[in-house]
């Protein structure tokens, strides 16, 4: 199991980093806020699959618990509900979710930051509560963030989706959005499923929801995606 792990998380995080790349150029080109939301939502997650695979394979420590549990347990999935927030929802309520995206990142770094961690030894991923000391604060954290986020992210994804197939514009990034919503709710179940006792299903949910997500931005990247598609415009 742990060697599957690490291999599933290696292969999530080749799959995010090759994402990253993808809209990172396209935010060169737009300067868009939803494009920035999703590099800093892919880099974390990349991260996130990196300490897994090296925790999984060469043995848990303090500082590799802590990035995965700040980086793959709390931040990813908020800042992939900002950028499709600001892609498809009421800019009022993007700038509400950046202000309390930003003071969620800096509270729970300040968490992890602060928090006694135990190392685990290998092992494919160690439950929080024997890893932090005092973890109520850390797991109330991760599942406000995942809870919260993921469905809003989905939502927000597939509605975009529904709006683009409606106006008969953009079919590459109809596509795009339900693939990118398909990866992150895959990524979730095994997120879930983990915390259940199923830790054998996260690297592979992980590496699933990771190719979905860099085929479904990779849709989202066509050279001809640049136009607008609604009373804003779509980047």
């Amino acid at each position: 199991m742990r060697i599957l792990t690490a291999f599933s998380a290696v292969v999530a995080a080749l799959a995010a980093g090759a994402a990253t790349v993808a809209i990172a150029r396209l935010h060169l080109r737009s300067r868009r806020p939803n494009t920035a939301c999703w590099v800093v939502s892919l880099s974390l997650f990349t991260l996130a699959s990196s300490a897994l695979a090296a925790g999984s394979f060469a043995g848990w420590s303090g500082p590799l618990f802590r990035l995965y549990y700040l980086t793959g347990g709390v931040l990813t999935v908020p800042w992939m509900a900002l950028g499709a927030a600001w892609l498809f929802g009421p800019k009022r309520i993007a700038r509400a979710g950046t202000f309390l995206t930003l003071a969620l990142t800096f509270f729970a770094t300040g968490v992890a930051a602060a928090a006694r961690v135990r190392v685990a030894g290998s092992g494919p991923l160690p439950e929080m509560s024997t890893v932090l000391a005092g973890a109520g604060l850390a797991r109330a954290l991760a599942v406000v963030a995942n809870a919260g986020g993921t469905p809003l992210a989905i939502w927000l994804l597939l509605r975009a989706a529904r709006t683009l197939r409606r106006k008969h514009v953009m079919p590459s990034r109809v596509w795009g959005a339900s693939t990118v919503s398909a990866g992150i709710g895959v990524a979730a179940v095994g997120g879930v499923l983990a915390a259940l006792g199923g830790v054998v299903f996260l690297g592979p949910a992980l590496a699933l929801g990771g190719v979905l997500m860099l085929v479904g931005f990779a849709l989202w990247d066509r050279k001809r995606a640049l136009r607008a598609v609604s009373s804003g415009e779509a980047a």
